[in-house]
């Protein structure tokens, strides 16, 4: 099998194709590309906050390359690299590929599936982990994988295809920009578990119900995970709705963690509003609300209802 840049891109092209590059890659090279990904990004005028995150990405993903591809242990026919970059909808779309030995897709496919289970909240902490150590730790991604990851805001895609008895091509997909399949979610309500309603583009969050499910931190952890997600792109107000006619001791912690989550977006001068309805009457649930307000620093709005 050889490798197919023409194929490749009929079958994982997205958009419009601004970048390409596909053929031996040397450290030479590397300079010379990142001049011409710049150049042709400076093009793209309506994304401008994300062209420079995108051109140190494909500098991390080529110098990467480098370090992966073996390539002086390669055979001449396939020591060829790719780099594609696309562009669609105000998100960009990066694909890498490289001939690597068969003996270490283990230790990479490791490194990946390890970057790929961090929560945005623990990327900076095993970053700056890894700065301290000064080295790539023998048992996690190293700082480039990690670095990547953290510039895309965005879990890899990957493959591994056969090329030779001991050769395969790894190809890499990174997606810069809101992944629009995490955009919102919604969770049906149980007689023990809220409704959740959560959209990223309209900047609103919102539970409603009861909250006492038996393990709390197990349901609540998609909508913190999703949170953290949110940070990286908040918009620029965000509305949090707490209609809860009842929350035990577990549920009332994970609120309050995902109400400190929140306090980051306001750090970045973005504004947030909590609305805490409660029933007429309901003292308890009126205090509960009170206590957030005294503990994080976000705006609150108690409404009073007959009904929730």
């Amino acid at each position: 099998m050889h490798i197919d840049a023409e194929e490749i891109k009929e079958k994982y092209g997205q958009g419009r194709l601004i970048f390409e590059y596909f053929g031996e890659l040397t450290q030479e090279l590397v300079p010379f590309l990142f001049e011409r990904i710049e150049k042709n990004l400076a093009g793209e005028e309506h994304v401008l906050n994300k062209v420079r995150r995108i051109a140190k990405i494909c500098l991390e993903i080529l110098q990467n390359t480098l370090h992966y591809q073996d390539r002086h242990e390669l055979p001449p026919e396939v020591r060829k690299s790719l780099l594609l970059i696309y562009a669609k909808d105000g998100q960009f779309f990066i694909i890498s590929g490289n001939s690597i030995q068969k003996a270490n897709l283990l230790k990479l496919h490791g490194r990946l599936s390890k970057a790929n289970r961090l929560k945005a909240s623990e990327l900076e902490k095993v970053y700056l982990q890894i700065l301290d150590e000064d080295e790539l730790r023998s048992d996690g991604a190293g700082l480039g994988i990690i670095e990547i990851m953290r510039k895309s805001q965005n879990k890899f895609r990957y493959e591994f295809f056969d090329l030779q008895e001991e050769i395969s091509f790894f190809l890499l997909e990174c997606l810069v920009g809101r992944d629009k399949s995490r955009e919102t979610l919604e969770i049906i309500p149980t007689a023990e578990t809220p409704m959740v309603h959560l959209n990223a583009p309209k900047g609103i969050m919102s539970l409603s119900g009861r909250s006492i499910p038996h393990n709390a931190i197990s349901f609540y952890r998609p909508i913190l995970e999703w949170f953290d997600d949110y940070l990286a792109e908040a918009q620029e107000h965000t509305e949090i709705t707490v209609k809860l006619e009842y929350l035990n001791t577990s549920s009332s912690k994970c609120l309050l963690e995902l109400l400190k989550k929140a306090e980051q977006i306001v750090e970045g001068s973005r504004s947030v509003e909590v609305k805490w309805y409660f029933e007429s009457g309901d003292d308890d649930m009126q205090e509960v609300g009170e206590d957030y307000a005294l503990i994080v620093n976000l705006p609150f709005e108690f409404v009073e209802v007959q009904q929730i």
